[in-house]
């Protein structure tokens, strides 16, 4: 490929845009608009990581990975906040191939510079040692430091395709990573037009109105998001006036749909342009015009309505780029000739529907579990919720443990103590499909219908034969099934939230947790349950009606690998733990030819 060719492609990949999804039915009541923008969401980076290949995206038509847009789907992730494992997956394989992305026959391109410090600290990794790399070392040695030039972050290569996007990307990752040179911002700042947008073509030969450069939402979007870095986070002191007019500009340029064209390439209102115009707004008090722009994405994206049962129906959550790709979609479906455009639309349409901008966003942004959570045995009080997990379907035990806080769901619950529960690529927490590592990714399960066995992928729905089954209890009571799902129930303030394996029961009662949902008294030593067995009270307490559990404190072992190959191939949907989209999330993916 030629080296001009490639750089282009690689300043291109830098800012390189996807797309927002919806696709599940719930039967919960009906949804506020802040639950169905998280439902939109989720949809949308569930049809994402759908398309993962080996923890990345391909691009077939070039026969080749595509690293910018991988990094666009990491930064999409994030934003969703559902699937941390994904999201950690694709972090490490980023991490493991800095050089494929920013570097060709030993140049290197500034936007990926650029972009790939900015996923380094979105994932709070070490950008000191980043696959082997000092991210912000190697972009500060693309600074020109002298000249007309003075603070362009420059391609290394003798033909330089650096753009306002690919110095905006540059300026928030050194502003995120720490100081920011003075002299980049100032670049940036003469690529700024009057009117207070921005052009995309950066020059220092002449103004926007001497050479008619005509002002280009993206460029601007991504500019406002690196000045506010610069001046929060980068020790750059920026006029309070400058971004607000740059805000001001951009919420103007809005369309009546809640679109925004791009730039001269892209005029008509588009996904990816909304996309990024609402992280810009986010930060710019535009709060009204983001909720505009999320409802113009939600409009594009495919949903069980729109396909109707039609081709589309197996790319439910995908975010077309505009009104045609989406009729196009629903009418000829995803092929994967235009696979690549919805992927760029979905990843960046995703920010009309959570909104962070690229000087928040994070891979660390959920709570860690209060101090004190996770302890031993059943909560010795009614201040505290305990969780109970039955292992013994796997060849476990049952693990009891108290959370002294108050999670506001069963999900919560089960994270805060300490379980480590995972979803399914597809639906996210929707689906509960591994609990403290088991079924692990190479245990072979026995089930009717398979005689090779089961092995949980974790990719979409479990079986109804393998599945963590959900219950709640009141204390000294019996444990109920619960229909509504974990991220719909509310724990029962000094009850009990239970988790059993269900296997090879299609067609059979699911079955509780081996022990009783008694709390047990508080004793002289005041600690939490102890598992003696001569207390009448413990849920250790022999006299259980199983008369088989054994009951612990300790997570199980991680499972025995069989190495015989296994199906990896789902049964049907499982009825299994439901927790985010309540009952009815029946919706999943064929695999594409």
């Amino acid at each position: 490929m030629p080296q001009r060719t490639l750089l282009r492609r690689l300043a291109r990949a830098a800012v390189a845009t996807t797309a927002v999804a919806l696709a599940t039915s719930t039967l919960a009541p009906p949804a506020s608009a802040a639950d169905e923008r998280d439902r939109d969401r989720s949809a949308a980076a569930g049809w994402l990581v759908s398309e993962l290949t080996d923890d990345h995206l391909y691009n077939t038509e070039f026969e080749s990975v595509d690293w910018g847009l991988t990094v666009d789907a990491l930064f999409a992730l994030a934003a969703d906040g559902t699937r941390p494992r994904v999201t950690a997956r694709l972090g490490r394989e980023i991490r493991d191939h800095v050089d494929d992305y920013t570097t060709y026959k030993g140049d290197v391109s500034a936007g990926a510079a650029g972009k790939i410090l900015v996923a380094a600290e979105v994932l709070d990794a070490d950008m000191a040692s980043f696959g082997g790399h000092d991210l912000r070392r190697d972009l500060l040695q693309l600074v020109d430091d002298g000249g007309a030039d003075q603070g362009r972050i420059t391609d290394s290569a003798k033909t330089d395709y650096s753009n306002v996007i690919t110095q905006s990307y540059g300026v928030i990752g050194l502003s995120r990573s720490g100081s920011t040179p003075r002299s980049t911002v100032q670049f940036l700042l003469k690529q700024r037009c009057a009117d207070g947008s921005f052009r995309l073509d950066m020059t220092t030969d002449s103004t926007c109105e001497q050479d008619g450069s005509a002002a280009d939402v993206d460029a601007t979007a991504f500019a406002v998001q690196a000045l506010v870095a610069a001046d929060r986070r980068g020790g750059v002191s920026v006029r309070d006036r400058v971004i607000t007019d740059t805000g001001r500009w951009l919420a103007a340029a809005q369309r009546r749909n809640g679109g925004f064209g791009g730039g001269a390439a892209t005029q008509a209102p588009n996904a990816n342009s909304a996309g990024v115009a609402a992280q810009a707004l986010s930060i710019t008090g535009h709060d009204e015009a983001v909720r505009r722009a999320g409802r113009f994405v939600s409009g594009l994206q495919i949903t069980a309505a729109k396909a109707d049962g039609g081709p589309a129906r197996s790319d439910l959550g995908a975010i077309a780029l505009d009104r045609d790709a989406l009729r196009t979609a629903l009418r000829q479906g995803i092929t994967t000739k235009t696979s690549d455009p919805f992927r760029r639309a979905t990843t960046q349409a995703v920010f009309a529907l959570e909104p962070v901008s690229l000087v928040d966003l994070s891979t660390q942004a959920a709570a860690p579990a209060p101090a004190g959570d996770g302890l031993a045995g059943s909560c010795p009080t009614s201040s505290g919720t305990t969780v109970v997990v039955d292992f013994t379907a796997l060849g476990g035990d049952v693990v009891v443990r108290c959370v002294s806080s108050s999670p506001k769901n069963g999900l919560a619950a089960l994270e805060a103590a300490q379980f480590d529960p995972d979803g399914t690529a597809r639906y996210g927490d929707a689906f509960v499909c591994r609990v403290a590592g088991r079924p692990g990714r190479e245990e072979t399960l026995t089930v009717q219908g398979a005689p090779d066995g089961y092995r949980e992928q974790c990719q979409q729905t479990p079986p109804q034969n393998a599945y963590w089954g959900y219950w709640q209890a009141r204390n000294g009571g019996s444990w109920a099934f619960g229909n509504t799902g974990a991220s719909n129930s509310k724990p029962i303030p000094g009850g009990f939230e239970g988790w059993s394996f269900q296997l090879d029961r299609a067609g059979k009662a699911p079955v509780p947790p081996q022990v009783s949902p008694q709390r047990r008294s508080p004793s002289a030593s005041g600690g939490a349950n102890s598992g003696d067995p001569s207390d009448p009270s413990d849920p250790s307490d022999p006299s259980d009606p199983s008369g088989e559990a054994v009951v612990t404190s300790e997570l199980p072992d991680e499972p025995a690998v069989d190495d015989g190959s296994a199906l990896a191939t789902s049964f049907g949907v499982g009825l299994l733990a439901l927790l985010g989209a309540g009952a009815g999330v029946t919706a999943w993916r064929r695999r594409r030819a």
